[in-house]
């Protein structure tokens, strides 16, 4: 008759003791899981039957030495038997049966504690990460413990708040976690450094991360999401790299709709159309099927506030608060809007010359700045009351660039002379 010593690790075979020793995770098992009792106890036990012992596994046998120390012999003996009916009639080499042992019991130990599991530190082998982010230390200090293991079945820890300390430990594979409490899904973030939306397959054990893999982002909810908080938090990054008077600029059309809503006449701007609001709304339009910020640089931002605002508003807009403002010279040119700042021009002052006052749009009721620039296209001068700088200061800057550009056209009266397109004299 085969009889084998479950926890003990070696074998006898027809009473010839193969040559194999006590594990170190048996000799563990005697000498800190059984407690000390009197001899007779183990033999009452060793008497006693339990019909539902025979129904249980082996690693469920294993789980019921531990909860029940007091029927160890009993159990010891039925594990055997088990052992014995399943070995073939040669039997394996000792290691093999010492590395079945260690398995059935790092195996009965993960069944009895799968909130146990730890998972081992890269950066300190001493240090582990329990599920339920705890954090546990002194794995190297437990005895008969691989330190290259990965996985871990921490039955004995104190009760340390943050970091507990580890006094019972045996190394698991991962292949060997309950497959119910491992779940697989798509964790999508965003790279600030790449300005990228970027999306990782997680791995989990409860909430252990077992392992990440980046992969392709689709076009999703998720996605899109993700791009739409990081663009609030940065709009700047987002909107199409234009001058703050250029027309196409963002928050220039945006500001020209509030202007032209606020001095309609009406209650003032309908809470749909307010710039935070529209401009989001916009955003999370375009922010799908995008997943960068370089994606959003080169979205058409313009043709979805026209579609969003409607075309009939836009063309108030474009009517109450153009683009462009002709000169008294000829030319044309663009009007600066920008939040926080009046609507303004840059004009070389002879272009101005013939307005009796300061231009003014959105039907009148908003004045136009005028920045007056000298033939260098430097600022001479910035006002929104036109009348005042001609009376007033015009005779002064006209005595120091008359000196200084003297081909330059420098009449007594501005508001009655011919405007130039150059700055240069009329000719006669």
């Amino acid at each position: 008759m085969i009889s084998v010593h479950v926890f003990g690790g070696w074998s006898e075979c027809d009473g010839q003791p193969q040559a194999a020793q006590i594990t170190g995770l048996s000799r563990q098992f005697f000498n800190e899981w059984l407690p000390p009792v009197k001899p007779w106890t183990y033999m009452d036990s060793f008497e006693r039957d339990s019909p539902e012992l025979d129904r249980l596994s082996l690693a469920e046998k294993a789980k019921w030495i531990v909860d029940k120390p007091h029927g160890v012999r009993s159990a010891f003996r039925r594990v055997s038997q088990q052992i014995e009916r399943s070995l073939p009639d040669e039997p394996p080499p000792a290691t093999d049966l010492q590395q079945s042992f260690d398995e059935s019991i790092a195996l009965a130990l993960l069944a009895a504690y799968p909130d146990r599991v730890v998972m081992r530190r890269d950066s300190d082998p001493d240090r582990g990460v329990m599920v339920g982010r705890r954090g546990v230390v002194g794995l190297l200090a437990v005895p008969h413990l691989d330190s290259s293991a990965e996985f871990l079945v921490c039955y004995d820890v104190d009760g340390g708040s943050s970091q507990s300390r580890v006094r019972g430990s045996v190394a698991i594979d991962a292949s060997w976690l309950p497959q119910e409490h491992i779940d697989v899904g798509i964790e999508v973030g965003f790279d600030s450094e790449r300005e990228v939306v970027i999306c990782r397959e997680i791995r989990r054990y409860v909430d252990l991360v077992l392992s990440e893999t980046p992969i392709a982002c689709r076009d999703s909810e998720a996605t899109a999401q993700c791009l739409f908080a990081e663009a609030c938090r940065s709009p700047e990054r987002v909107v199409p790299d234009t001058a703050p008077g250029d027309e196409n600029n963002v928050a220039a059309c945006l500001f020209r709709i509030e202007l032209t809503l606020a001095n309609s006449g009406g209650s003032g701007t309908p809470d749909a159309l307010a710039p935070d609001r529209l401009w989001k709304q916009i955003c999370r339009e375009l922010c799908h099927g995008r997943r960068s910020f370089a994606e959003l640089r080169r979205a058409p931002w313009k043709d979805y506030l026209i579609g969003q605002i409607g075309y009939d508003v836009w063309q108030r807009v474009q009517t109450d608060a153009p683009t462009h403002l002709l000169l008294p010279s000829g030319n044309r040119v663009k009007i600066g809007y920008a939040p926080g700042r009046p609507p303004w021009i840059e004009a070389k002052i002879q272009e101005c010359f013939g307005w009796q006052s300061t231009p003014r749009i959105l039907g009148g009721r908003v004045a136009v700045q005028l920045h007056l620039l000298g033939p260098n296209r430097r600022p001479q001068q910035i006002t929104d009351d036109l009348e005042s700088f001609w009376n007033n200061t015009y005779g002064e800057i006209r005595k120091e660039l008359r000196r200084r550009y003297p081909k330059h056209h420098w009449p007594e009266d501005p508001q009655t002379a011919q405007a130039t397109p150059n700055g240069l004299k009329p000719r006669q």
